[in-house]
């Protein structure tokens, strides 16, 4: 199957058509930037036309117009108008403002006010990302995950802690994971992974140059890309074997480096809990010898501990016992 996911064409109940647009905004040729401004500034009345009149508002063809809706995850124009309809509805149901759907927080705004906005984008951002997300996709990482001797982890900046997290998960479930916080650590590990072993790409962006280029010599040995981005149409995308696609609208403002971790740690643990749903005998075994051995450190700390306040009020004895 393909690497990118069908599931935007799937659950157009499910995708925002406005967020999508905004997300892959910078991808787009100067004819698709008229059709995103025309659903952008008048949504409700591209609902209801139709793609010979759509074209005509936003001065394209209907080539142009249906490569578009493709670009931005859907079919065609009827499927793009439906799901439009649907993000239409779930906005006005919203009972929220317009500044709010854009997850726009501006100085003016109460801590109140601000607490709303980014738990309302998180959520969102985890509705949104649900929608995107290919149950078949999944299945394939984890199959490619379970065949893998060793899986790799890399993410630039704010994405290592989402590496950390894979790695952390993989591992405790007994499947060997290595994690790298730059791409020199990376690089120089270049031989740590084989042929059909699996690397974790962590991108928001899907440009950033430091994962482009760790993907790039990682392929190059035959490791298979796993990426999780919110760039379905990246440079990172045309590398990777497997696209997993989050959604979190982008803002001025950088919220977003919150909203998109929620996100990407969502897609996580959709993967760790898949793997373990399919391999869950030896999940569970050990699963149960990472809690006995942190039980006995636990019963081992405070043993050392009791120990050393014994050995404390011995000597604090001791001392009284002598000024006497």
């Amino acid at each position: 199957m393909s690497k990118h996911s069908d599931a935007m064409i799937v659950n157009i109940n499910r995708v925002d058509v406005i967020s999508a647009i905004n997300n892959h905004s910078s991808f787009f040729s100067e004819p698709e930037k008229r059709c995103a401004a025309a659903i952008l500034e008048n949504p409700e009345l591209v609902s209801r036309e139709s793609i010979t009149e759509f074209a005509r508002r936003a001065q394209t063809s209907e080539a142009t117009v249906v490569r578009f809706c493709k670009k931005v995850g859907f079919t065609g124009y009827p499927n793009l108008r439906l799901s439009l309809v649907a993000t239409l509805g779930f906005r006005a149901g919203s009972g929220s403002t317009k500044g709010l759907l854009e997850f726009g927080i501006i100085q003016e705004d109460t801590t109140e006010e601000l607490l709303e906005k980014i738990a309302f984008s998180s959520l969102e951002a985890i509705r949104l990302t649900s929608g995107s997300l290919d149950a078949r996709l999944i299945d394939d990482v984890v199959k490619a995950i379970e065949a893998a001797p060793t899986v790799g982890a890399y993410g630039a900046g704010a994405s290592g802690l989402i590496a950390s997290d894979l790695q952390m998960k993989l591992n405790r479930v007994g499947k060997p994971c290595l994690e790298w916080t730059n791409s020199h650590m990376a690089l120089n590990a270049v031989a740590a992974l084989a042929k059909n072993d699996v690397l974790f790409i962590i991108s928001h962006s899907g440009e950033t140059a430091d994962s482009i280029a760790v993907a790039t010599e990682f392929k190059a040995r035959g490791v298979k890309i796993a990426l999780i981005t919110n760039a379905a149409s990246s440079t990172l995308a045309e590398i990777a074997d497997y696209v997993l696609h989050t959604h979190a609208e982008k803002n001025l403002l950088r919220v977003g480096t919150t909203v998109s971790r929620l996100a990407q740690l969502y897609v996580v643990d959709c993967i760790a809990l898949a793997l373990v749903h399919n391999t869950w005998e030896t999940s569970k075994e050990a699963l149960s010898e990472a809690q006995e051995a942190v039980g006995r450190h636990i019963t081992y700390r405070n043993w050392l501990y009791q120990e050393s306040s014994g050995e404390k009020k011995q000597v604090q004895a001791r001392k009284r016992s002598n000024r006497r």
